[in-house]
């Protein structure tokens, strides 16, 4: 579109679709974009309207879609960044019951061995009774 709006009236910025691209890459990052649009006004020096309603609205657009990118960066990283925190904590949390069962078990290993090697239900009743006396 600038190729066909301004090619006659500033050919260094606007004679081919690669320079009209490059041109308007320049003012989407704000690099002395005024120099590219000023001598696109009219030639007593007033504003082309037209050519300021075309540049505003290109810079606002842009400006506007450019922040949303970065914001979506953001976000993106920030959710990789909370999944990973939770699942090093679910497996701080693992790791830790595990730990506190092993101790627990390692407790009781020798009353379970005392207890599970009965031989009647008579048996059974005294290792109990032992372990109360």
């Amino acid at each position: 579109i600038a190729v066909n709006l301004f090619g006659e009236k500033s050919p260094e910025y606007f004679h081919n679709f690669s320079q009209s691209l490059f041109t308007m890459f320049q003012i989407m990052t704000g690099d002395a974009w005024a120099s590219v649009v000023r001598p696109l006004f009219n030639d007593d020096g007033s504003v082309d309207h037209w050519v300021a309603l075309f540049f505003i609205s290109y810079v606002l657009v842009t400006g506007t879609v450019l922040i949303n990118i970065v914001v979506a960066v953001l976000l993106d990283e920030f959710i990789t960044a909370v999944s990973q925190e939770r699942e090093t904590r679910a497996n701080r949390k693992a790791e830790k019951e595990h730990t506190t069962v092993q101790k627990l078990a390692g407790a009781l290993d020798p009353l379970l061995a005392t207890l599970s090697h009965f031989q009647t239900s008579e048996d059974l009743g005294k290792r109990i009774n032992s372990l109360f006396t």
